[in-house]
């Protein structure tokens, strides 16, 4: 098969499935139980779609576009599924379950077209321009960076960049546990974040500097054909204990696992699609168990011994379709239910202006907005759930883009979203160097946390580690006059 090329065939199918989504939004604007099942369909059709263009473009499924599908799949494929099934909708505690009624199905067919219209978007302009460029292809893009390339970071400086972003890490970490009271207080409060956190929540983003050295810094040696040194190693032990301690599955998940994964994937020695998959499907099973074990614990502590009479793989199967992390859709179906009955006030982009607020610490501005979109949905149609603790639900991309713009910023927030995903697909990773592989292994997981949550965190984190990446960059770039020091690399690849 010859990946080097996008296949005519490929932007046909892409097209047929757009149209064919496009349809489905139009056709079940109808309400009831068939409608909903039809948009559900169309949903998971175009998500594979995606997911098989990405494996025919780019060999593997962990690209961004491919991760954002598979975030789709589970969000808005699996959950409605369950809530079909369950005839129940949550959107912020147990107790404030909800039986589907006639007026939340019609809310939840509403909430499933406006996935549809933000998703074909989304993929349609990636598509068109992943069709549009002529000079695609990874085997291609591999060869010229390597014939490209000729400013590389200095391996001494980037590994005290590692260093001493280890050292901040792991001393952010042992002051988040010494203010719990040791490991097992830390895990315990770690269920409840927004009080535990409270004023010392910057410590969990100190794994972000670790992050992008390490990045920077192992791609550099890769490109210069040398392996594993010891900064590396310690970096990566750290990186992956101070993710896993600094307060949930998200910074592990999408500040560890996954760039890891996509960078090991972007060089010459690639995991098989099977154990790619068994690999995030163990991850998969981990983060859910983690959820039963630890956050029933605190929240749902009566049904805790009829989770272990059913078994873990059970109850991690029905946190699959009805577990909190799932759970944006019901957010979503909350907003277009007060939509539907005029208690919904447009933000025309307030939420995202605060966004910018994330780098500001509250101590140098006391007016600093409290959050973004998440916090002003849990506040306004949540206030119980939020209550003193201020514990948020997650409004989803797709209802943020909803709740500042209507109908219109669905398209808006999805042709952003594809032009961000061909930005950072895998068949542009070589164009721009080892700032542009860097970039895009750090980057990229962010995307799937954006399409759970809002831009009050996401886009803070995203720009924090574009400019941290830069920053490793350029404080160890050095220029290099010919392609020798990259001769053993570039045989590798050429054999």
């Amino acid at each position: 098969m010859n990946l080097s090329v996008v296949n005519p065939a490929v932007g046909v199918a892409c097209s047929m499935a757009a149209g064919l989504a496009i349809g489905a939004a139009v056709f079940c604007t109808v309400e009831g139980y068939l409608g909903v099942s039809f948009l559900i369909s169309m949903i998971a059709v175009l998500c594979v779609v995606a997911i098989v263009v990405e494996i025919r473009t780019s060999g593997d499924f962990l690209t961004a576009t491919g991760m954002f599908s598979i975030g789709l799949v589970g969000f808005f494929v699996l959950r409605p599924i369950g809530i079909l099934v369950q005839r129940t909708t949550t959107a912020g505690a147990e107790i404030d379950s909800r039986v589907l009624s006639e007026a939340l199905e019609s809310a939840l067919a509403t909430s499933l077209v406006q996935v549809l219209i933000l998703s074909t978007c989304a993929f349609g302009v990636y598509w068109i321009l992943l069709c549009l460029r002529r000079d695609g292809g990874r085997g291609r893009d591999r060869i010229a960076f390597i014939s490209r390339t000729r400013s590389v970071a200095n391996d001494r400086t980037s590994a005290v960049l590692v260093w001493l972003a280890s050292a901040l890490a792991i001393f952010s970490a042992a002051i988040l546990v010494a203010r719990s009271g040791g490991f097992i207080d830390h895990f315990d409060s770690v269920a409840n974040r927004s009080a535990s956190l409270r004023g010392v929540n910057f410590l969990v983003y100190s794994y972000l500097p670790l992050l992008a050295a390490l990045v920077v810094h192992l791609v550099n040696r890769r490109v210069i054909g040398r392996k594993l040194d010891a900064p590396s190693c310690c970096g990566l032990v750290v990186l992956i204990a101070v993710t896993a301690l600094s307060g949930g599955r998200g910074p592990l998940i999408f500040g560890a696992v996954l760039p890891l994964l996509i960078l090991l994937q972007t060089g010459s020695r690639r995991l098989s699609q099977g154990i790619l998959t068994l690999i995030l499907g163990f991850g998969g099973v981990v983060a859910l168990g983690y959820a039963v074990l630890v956050r029933d614990r605190a929240f749902r502590p009566a049904e805790m011994g009829v989770d272990a009479e059913e078994g873990l793989i059970a109850t991690i199967w029905d946190r699959a379709l009805s577990g909190s992390e799932f759970r944006p859709l019901d957010s979503l179906i909350r907003l277009n239910e007060a939509a539907s009955v005029g208690d919904l006030a447009l933000q025309n982009g307030n939420t995202y202006l605060a966004s910018f607020a994330w780098f500001v610490p509250r101590g140098l501005w006391p007016g600093k907005p409290g959050g973004g979109a998440n916090t002003w949905f849990t506040q306004t149609l949540l206030p119980r759930f939020y209550g003193p603790e201020r514990v948020e639900t997650s409004v989803s991309v797709v209802g943020e883009a909803y709740l500042n713009f209507s109908w219109f910023g669905l398209v808006l927030v999805g042709t952003l979203i594809g032009c961000l995903l061909f930005a950072l697909s895998r068949s542009r990773i070589y164009e721009g160097g080892i700032l542009r592989v860097a970039l895009v292994v750090v980057t990229s997981p962010v995307l799937v946390s954006f399409l759970r949550g809002d831009a009050y965190q996401n886009v803070g984190v995203f720009l924090a580690l574009v400019l941290l990446v830069i920053g490793a960059y350029g404080l160890s770039a050095r220029r290099v006059s010919d392609g020798v020091a990259f001769a053993s690399y570039r045989e590798r690849v050429l054999s």
